[in-house]
């Protein structure tokens, strides 16, 4: 059951994503403010090859971390009073939106 992402799929995945740019200094809205239908043909495509393949461009696996305090702690000189955040790549970030649980592979 390796079915090719569908277009229902890929239409699926806009308006999900925060707008934060990653690494590839994409952000979510440069993509759903696009044209739509030749926007959709492309992530279908490129994902669909990805799928297939059955491995993220490198690219896709980078991030950018920053620390946060969190607020109200007492001792701002311990681990435990910070948390990361981690931002992606938007295209390997949208993927993920797709349901991968009724398929068989993933990365």
């Amino acid at each position: 059951m390796c079915a090719d992402i569908t277009n229902e799929e890929v239409q699926g995945t806009f308006g999900l994503c925060s707008n934060t740019a990653g690494p590839d200094e994409v952000n979510a809205q440069l993509i759903d403010k696009a044209d739509r239908e030749l926007m959709s043909s492309c992530l279908k495509t490129m994902w669909n090859k990805v799928w297939t393949e059955g491995r993220l461009p490198p690219d896709w696996k980078l991030e950018q971390r920053c620390v946060i305090p969190k607020p109200g702690k007492n001792n701002y000189h311990e681990c435990c009073a910070y948390r990361t955040v981690s931002v992606t790549d938007i295209l390997g970030k949208r993927l993920e939106k797709i349901d991968m649980r009724s398929r068989q592979k993933w990365f």
